[in-house]
């Protein structure tokens, strides 16, 4: 037993930098968080019991490390052959780790996992490729995971490693067969020796041919298994920041509080336990250091007022959705897969009205169809992991299509919004949220899922109007195409270079309905006046500099308009105002304006017409757009 190195003559050459390792270094604490706790509530055997994970903090004496003198001697080697090549980064790399594992002692943690079923396939390891154990240990980019605990077989595994100062870790398990191994992996660069030989850039602590040791590794004095699991141990762990036990807290209550809520996943760090007897106080102890959201998830799932729907996409009642409209609340749903992890949040929903909610994937199938969408990082759903099987990723894409528009209806639903008939949205819905936009395009839907994906562009989205994307893919929204005019039944009159409220049946303090109390009675002219009507139109802007009050307004009219206004409000919490335009133009042709409308204007059926407009405003606002004519 000892290390090996092997060798890698006329193979490929494999720098310092692991593009998986340095996908978590960004978070590492994060990243192992929800890549141990995930893979080890994925293997729970158990399903009337709760997976326990453990991560144990401890000090040993670097003589313990196995065959600590011949590994250095590999990093020596590795050392002088980046300072003869000139190697720059690599060079630092080991400045910084010989001296590591030259000290008296070193810093470990243990990662284990207790009610799974143990990382399986040792014994097989020379001949199964395909097993939980090889693909984890000896494999690269390999994820057709089907059981084993932690570590996913692909990427995700590099987290552990992430968190090592020296790249080095150690897996040990005991399997649910009864089998026990275990086997140290270390991440170089690859090296030539003295004898011109070019080694490998892995390297395995191992029987002969890389094979597991066939017993299970003993580094922890305090620590012995008798139940199958798996332990991975972080060597030589990034603790420095003494803030460790505090981050990996936040990331379990961020990343699985519906998971330890409802007795999946028990974590303990150290001498902190998360459970779901212990929550509610971690919660409320660390509402400071967790995100905001999570606050309000958690207590959306304890709240009696919380809305609950069941819907069945695959197999009977597979999703859940749970939402709350209350003050204060943060505007996002929480998308989690069963059995507990949050993936991410999803925004643009609504812009102002205070809402939240959970949807909960519960189903196996459409779990492990969505799943298949997720990041490395299991935080964002990306199409283009299925982009080779064409077939699954219409289907995926029409679930999570489907999702969406449920957690739209419910929303609606709530708020009291009949989605069936005609919408008329709150002024409110339609102030432009660039922080939802932010959060989704970091956290959620990358690639052919983005609904946004112009990053500059605020897009007004009342809510409850129907969603419909055009060619430039930004989400656009569709009139009502009701006529007349705004509520109440007022209709607009185009006459003699300005428009005028129709007062209508009743409006007015005159004796009969319609009448007015103005002192002028009406010229002939004014009594010649066409009576306008609303137009049907799709309607949509964006915010080209908030600064500076410009915009670019977005007109498709589904009728020919020869001499038609366009009329701009910008929209408050509870009234509307007219929209002081300084100047508008269209093809680079100045428009004739005045105060907050935009006159004689000629409009093409099912042509968009694009309006570049500046307001004398320079502040993120709503606006309210509407086109007459007759």
């Amino acid at each position: 037993m000892d290390w090996t190195f092997p060798i890698n003559n006329g193979g490929q050459f494999h720098g310092i930098g692991d593009s998986g390792i340095d996908l978590f270094k960004g978070d590492p604490i994060k990243g192992l968080t929800r890549e141990i706790c995930q893979n080890s509530i994925d293997a729970r055997v158990n399903d009337k019991m709760a997976v326990r994970v453990e991560f144990k903090s401890f000090e040993v004496d670097a003589g313990k490390l196995p065959q600590r003198h011949h590994f250095l001697e590999y990093y020596k080697q590795a050392y002088k052959f980046c300072n003869e090549q000139k190697f720059a980064k690599a060079t630092k790399y080991f400045e910084r780790t010989i001296p590591i594992l030259e000290k008296p002692k070193i810093q470990m943690l243990r990662i284990s996992d207790f009610n799974t079923s143990g990382l399986i396939g040792a014994e097989v390891a020379a001949t199964n490729f395909t097993s939980p154990w090889f693909r984890l240990v000896r494999s690269v980019g390999s994820s057709d995971k089907t059981e084993g605990s932690i570590g996913a077989f692909g990427s995700g595994k590099q987290a552990c490693f992430s968190c090592s100062d020296i790249q080095t870790v150690f897996y040990s398990t005991l399997d649910k067969h009864g089998v026990a191994a275990h086997q140290g992996v270390s991440k170089l660069i690859c090296f030539m020796d003295s004898k011109g030989n070019l080694h490998s850039d892995v390297g395995y602590y191992s029987k002969e041919n890389s094979m597991p040791i066939d017993e299970q590794f003993d580094i922890d004095e305090e620590f012995k298994r008798n139940e199958p699991g798996t332990d991975v141990y972080v060597t030589s762990f990034k603790s420095s920041n003494m803030d460790w036990k505090k981050e990996l807290i936040v990331a379990v209550l961020d990343g699985f509080f519906y998971a330890v809520k409802e007795g999946h996943l028990i974590v303990e760090i150290d001498d902190i336990l998360i459970d779901s007897a212990h929550i509610s106080d971690l919660i409320t102890t660390y509402k400071d250091d967790v995100s905001d959201k999570t606050y309000d998830y958690y207590h959306i799932l304890t709240d009696p007022d919380c809305v609950k729907r069941n819907f069945s996409y695959i197999e009977e009642n597979d999703v859940e959705i749970r939402m709350l409209m209350k003050q204060d609340l943060h505007r996002r749903i929480a998308i989690i897969r069963f059995p507990g992890m949050k993936v991410f949040d999803k925004g643009n929903i609504s812009a102002t009205v205070p809402f939240a909610g959970v949807c909960i994937i519960k189903g196996k199938k459409i779990s492990k169809l969505l799943g298949g969408l997720e990041n490395i990082q299991h935080n964002a759903w990306e199409l283009s992991r299925y982009r080779d099987e064409p077939e699954i990723q219409v289907d995926a894409e029409s679930k999570m299509k489907k999702i969406y528009g449920d957690i739209k209806k419910l929303f609606n639903e709530l708020k009291g919004q009949d989605t069936e008939g005609e919408i008329d949205p709150e002024i409110g819905d339609c102030i432009p949220d660039p922080m939802s936009e932010k959060e989704e395009t970091q956290e959620t839907i990358n690639d052919e899922v983005s609904v946004i994906i112009d990053k500059k562009s605020n897009l007004v989205k009342p809510s409850g109007d129907i969603e419909i994307s055009d060619d430039d893919g930004l989400v656009e929204m569709d009139d009502d195409g009701s006529d007349g005019g705004t509520r109440g039944g007022l209709g607009i009159h185009i006459g003699t270079g300005h428009i005028t409220p129709d007062p209508g049946p009743g409006s007015g303090s005159g004796s009969k309905p319609g009448n007015t109390s103005d002192p002028n009675p009406p010229t002939e002219e004014s009594k010649a006046k066409i009576k306008a009507k609303k137009i049907p139109a799709s309607i949509r802007y964006t915010v080209e500099d908030i600064g500076a009050g410009k915009y670019e307004i977005y007109i498709t009219p589904k009728v020919d308009i020869e001499e038609g206004q366009v009329l701009i409000f910008m929209a408050a919490e509870t009234d509307k105002y007219k929209a002081d335009i300084r100047s508008a133009e269209a093809d680079g042709i100045n428009l004739k304006i005045t105060e907050n409308a935009i006159k004689g204007i000629a409009l093409a059926k099912n042509v968009k017409t694009t309006l570049q407009v500046e307001f004398d405003y320079s502040d993120i606002c709503s606006l309210e757009v509407a086109v007459y004519g007759h």
